[in-house]
């Protein structure tokens, strides 16, 4: 491969991948608060200056030149081939998973209730320090801590233990072939850190002011209601096959009232 094809395949290949984190993100961010789920620090505050659409091109434009060129005179003279276009593109396929994850919780329980519970956690960290703020998500996110454990541990038995192993191959391996699972490993390792790092840059900012919601989590007070009308409901919900109860707010303040 020429310099030119170089270039042109790692920010074409890289530009791909990107493409299902920038739909998936515009499907979140067009019910959520860009402020409190962009992990990105520079996305945010572009959000607030410019649409979406033209966000997320001014980041990609010089994202995906810097990509092609360290692949095109760094990395391919030493490896034989362009990666970097593999490591960035496999972090946004990671991006892309967990916004379809936030995206169907959207749709589930409604962005007012994910706003509220990212809202909650904010408030936490805010009053928390530096340090405890790192301990209080890595408890919160134990199994993401797993998996960045577990792919440091074998990244390093790969390194270790590789070496180790005589194998003859009767035909030419693809350099990428041998290179793939440690960029993946890398990717996995990488994901879930900067993904707690986001939420810590994410508590400094200023938590958007909604009095509805503060004068809710603030102002509760317990509602009293009769065992007979809780019977009742769970008896109904047993014979429709139920594993839930929805209490329709007019009937929970008529019985409140008695």
């Amino acid at each position: 491969m020429n310099m030119i094809d170089v270039f042109g395949a790692s920010v074409v290949l890289y530009s791909i991948f990107r493409y299902f984190d920038v739909k998936s993100t515009k499907l979140c961010l067009a019910k959520l608060d860009p402020t409190l789920h962009e992990v990105n620090p520079i996305a945010a505050p572009l959000f607030r200056k410019m649409s979406f659409d033209k966000a997320m091109v001014l980041m990609w434009i010089p994202t995906a030149l810097a990509i092609g060129l360290a692949d095109t005179f760094i990395v391919a003279p030493i490896v034989g081939i362009p990666i970097l276009w593999l490591f960035f593109g496999l972090f946004h396929v990671f991006a892309t998973a967990n916004n379809l994850q936030v995206y169907s919780r959207v749709k589930q329980f409604g962005a007012e209730t994910i706003e509220e519970d990212t809202k909650q956690l904010m408030r936490k960290l805010k009053s928390l320090s530096k340090f405890k703020r790192i301990t209080y998500l890595s408890q919160m996110n134990g199994l993401n801590l797993f998996f960045s454990l577990y792919g440091i541990v074998t990244l390093l038995l790969f390194w270790r233990l590789f070496p180790l192993v005589n194998v003859t191959f009767r035909a030419p391996i693809p350099v990428l072939f041998l290179l793939a699972p440690i960029i993946m490993i890398v990717d996995f390792i990488a994901f879930f850190p900067t993904m707690t790092f986001g939420s810590l840059l994410i508590s400094l900012r200023r938590i958007p002011p909604d009095a509805k919601l503060d004068d809710l989590s603030q102002n509760s007070r317990d509602l009293t209601v009769s065992v007979e009308f809780l019977e009742y409901l769970v008896d109904e919900a047993h014979q429709k096959g139920a594993n839930c109860v929805q209490i329709p707010y007019d009937k929970l303040t008529q019985e409140e009232g008695k």
